[in-house]
């Protein structure tokens, strides 16, 4: 896949407005030698030669800071520890791959587009970002084998952009998965093999979709979907903890009313008990549901105090940890990291019943 994914951002501004510089850099001293600009359009790969001395690798691109308009970026195998050199650009092509160093990867908040963003066999633990994106094509995330939540904010997703492909695959850490965009976007999804994977929670989708969730074998609750009205096609296998997928029930009904004929393109099977079939599916019971969404609650999470008013504490993590906290109808109301005191501000969480999930730990909490 190196290379073959990044395709450009000239879907977003002319390229004739900027000038285009391409450039490949193999160690430190090469960007360290080079004068970013402003105003310019950037085709940069770093590929890093693993076989210097690791004072000679690449480890720093805080000099990209000039970079202000359009990057087109492949970074590999570096031993970069952020890549805060990126904040200033607007229109971000990603290709990450081979990172050991970094634990964290904050997606800036200067990104308005995106065409795709790949990250992959990494040693990440937490992707957050993606505030003002209005538009990305593709986010693949894949073979990140520490890598324990994602959450992506995508508040002021475009209406009018075209849709997203989401994909997600043999991330054998992620216990957790927060698709913030309230706008009706994203196109296609695949959860596959993510062995520890707890919770999915899909802020709202566009009217159609089409999805596979396949072998995540933890998995034990989906949420979200709000304003779904058609699945076209949907696979939903070997997923043993799962016992119930309520969020796709109506979109899947609507479609087969009018095509009958198309059970086929359902693939329901090998899940928890309850969701054995298509039929399983079809007839579960999610009348009692909350907008047809199920927020299990595992009281597996410390938290105190609890009735809570301006904050609330867990257990102090080891490591940055991302933090979600649910209303009763699954939409996410506040997120981010937990702060090194175990602290989470309720500042903007209004007085009620949520659901507070850090990790694969989750519990009731109570506002007041």
């Amino acid at each position: 896949m190196k290379k073959s994914i990044l395709v450009g951002l000239l879907f977003v501004l002319p390229a004739c407005i900027f000038a285009q510089i391409s450039a490949t850099f193999t160690k430190q001293s090469e960007i360290d030698a080079y004068s970013f600009q402003s105003g310019v359009f950037y085709y940069l790969i770093i590929d890093n030669d693993t076989t210097l001395p690791v004072s000679d690798q690449v480890n720093d691109i805080s000099s990209m800071v000039a970079i202000d308009t359009t990057l087109n970026i492949e970074i590999i195998n570096s031993l970069i520890e952020d890549v805060e050199g990126l904040a200033n650009v607007i229109y971000i092509d990603l290709y990450l791959e081979g990172n050991r160093k970094m634990d964290t990867l904050f997606l800036g908040d200067n990104i308005t587009r995106a065409s795709t963003i790949v990250i992959d066999d990494t040693y990440l633990e937490h992707i957050y970002g993606l505030k003002n994106v209005r538009g990305v094509s593709r986010i693949y995330i894949g073979k990140n084998l520490h890598l324990q939540s994602v959450d992506l904010d995508l508040s002021e997703m475009d209406s009018t952009y075209n849709g997203t492909t989401l994909d997600v695959t043999l991330n054998d850490s992620l216990k957790t998965f927060n698709w913030g965009n309230p706008h009706e976007k994203l196109r296609n999804l695949s959860f596959f093999d993510n062995r520890q994977l707890r919770h999915v929670h899909i802020e709202t989708v566009r009217n159609k979709i089409n999805g596979e969730i396949e072998f995540n074998p933890d998995l034990d609750s989906i949420s979200g979907f709000v304003g779904l009205d058609s699945v076209r096609f949907m696979t939903i296998k070997n997923n043993y903890k799962l016992a119930e997928a309520c969020v796709f029930q109506k979109g899947i009904d609507n479609f087969l009313i009018d095509n009958p004929t198309l059970t086929h393109f359902f693939e329901i099977q090998n899940n928890a008990t309850g969701l054995k079939s298509l039929n399983d599916l079809l007839t579960a019971d999610c009348s009692w549901l909350p907008n047809g969404v199920e927020e299990p609650f595992l009281g597996d999470l410390h938290i105190y105090p609890n009735p809570a008013h301006t904050e609330v504490f867990i257990p102090v993590p080891e490591k940055p940890t991302v933090y979600h906290i649910y209303d009763m109808t699954g939409k996410v109301v506040s997120s981010g990291l937990v702060a090194s005191d175990g602290r989470i501000s309720l500042a903007n969480v209004s007085k009620g019943m949520y659901v507070l999930l850090v990790g694969n730990k989750r519990n009731k909490l109570m506002v007041q």
